[in-house]
């Protein structure tokens, strides 16, 4: 009964667009918010733009012992449908052969639907016992993790002593992941007649020259020791200008996506860059642009010797080298990354089917993740492993 129950919630959540952006994730929200209520588990939102809330939930109580807390964490918003001709509606959640078709059923409602009934079949088995076990469903995170940032400022991860998060990965067990840096580029030219260019500055061609440069950085750039994370990448993935046909553009720009496994490595990647452009710019009197970071986030590793990620290996039947890095970046950049708080990344879905049309999830996979995040809470609640967190807040025995 309590599959079925899991599978009409995963559907309800396909259904509902949270496409981001501009950020619908509100009605999605609802759904786990009224599922959670309905199991006896009070929830708590938290405004981080109009119409845009953070849900979270906690089984632990004033009666909860010292321990720090286990942290689930799940993103509620999806990417954007795309131009692309998808084979199934979707918003349809349609069910074919066991798979479930829809934006976001891998990246990642599988993953939230899974957490949700993990939390509710917690309280059916433990009652009102309390339990260092908490759920956060951010908004945000496929754009700026204004969901996550706005968490930290207000509530900070003091007692927050594991993380679990449930990106799609195929449901293998992931320790980390690299670095994310986007930068933006702009060149500054001055209009003229297409048929008289050399009375004008084409702002074209000098985004042109800058991407050749970055390019040029990125060929130099040398593998890290450490290759735990992967090897870094630099790809330009927009550019454009221009005003028509006819007309000499006096306003071009890049954007470029940035992984890296090291902080090291994006420092020496942008400084090398910078100096580059200067040097151009020194050559080339007209050449004017100006460059910010659209967002810059942390790689996050745990060391697969650690107790949350060594009972994960035994829950799933794996050796202690049973393990692999994803390539793209997780709230965990913003959450634990700072503070080094161990985090496993660990859900239902296919990485490789994220962000793309037809995008699926077998309901096999999505059950199955339900019962090991049952199990690993569980394990945990019992004290069968612990973890450790400096700045946990004091109980009532401390204040007496």
């Amino acid at each position: 009964m309590m599959a079925d129950e899991a599978v009409q919630l995963l559907v309800n959540l396909v259904q509902s667009d949270s496409t981001n952006p501009p950020g619908t994730e509100e009605r999605a929200a609802n759904h786990v918010a009224e599922y959670l209520t309905r199991h006896d588990i009070g929830v708590r939102w938290q405004e981080v733009a109009p119409g845009r809330l953070n849900l979270s939930a906690s089984l632990s109580g004033a009666t909860t012992r010292r321990r720090p807390t286990l942290l689930f964490c799940g993103h509620l918003d999806t990417v954007p449908v795309g131009n692309q001709q998808w084979s199934h509606d979707p918003f349809g959640a349609q069910i074919t052969d066991g798979v479930l078709f829809g934006r976001g059923a891998s990246d990642m409602k599988s993953g939230v639907a899974a957490m949700a009934v993990m939390m509710a079949r917690l309280r059916q088995t433990y009652g009102s016992e309390s339990l260092p076990i908490q759920l956060l469903l951010t908004v945000g995170e496929e754009v700026d993790s204004i969901g996550a940032q706005r968490f930290l400022e207000e509530y900070g991860v003091s007692g927050i002593g594991g993380i679990v998060i449930g990106e799609p990965t195929n449901g293998q067990i992931a320790i980390g992941h690299k670095g994310a840096y986007w930068l933006e580029v702009q060149c500054f030219g001055r209009t003229a007649h297409g048929s008289m260019p050399q009375l004008g500055v084409n702002a074209v061609d000098q985004i042109i020259d800058a991407a050749n440069l970055l390019y040029q950085v990125r060929d130099n750039l040398q593998p890290s020791p450490d290759t735990i994370l992967g090897a870094p990448t630099i790809a330009i993935t927009q550019i454009g200008g221009g005003i028509q046909t006819n007309v000499i553009p006096d306003q071009a720009f890049l954007r470029a996506d940035m992984r890296f496994g090291t902080p090291q490595q994006q420092q020496w990647v942008l400084e090398t860059w910078q100096g580059a452009v200067d040097r151009h710019r020194q050559q080339h009197e007209e050449f004017r642009y100006q460059c910010r970071p659209l967002l810059n986030r942390s790689p996050l590793f745990t060391d697969p010797s650690h107790p949350l990620i060594q009972k994960a290996q035994e829950l799933c039947r794996v050796d202690a080298k049973t393990w692999r890095t994803v390539s793209y970046y997780t709230d965990g950049s913003v959450l634990a990354a700072p503070t080094n708080i161990p985090t496993l990344i660990y859900g239902p879905g296919d990485d490789r089917l994220a962000h793309q049309p037809d995008e699926s999830v077998l309901l096999t996979s999505f059950l199955e993740c339900i019962d090991f995040y049952q199990e690993l809470a569980a394990s945990y609640a019992q004290g069968d492993w612990e973890l450790t967190q400096m700045g946990l807040p004091p109980t009532e025995a401390d204040i007496v």
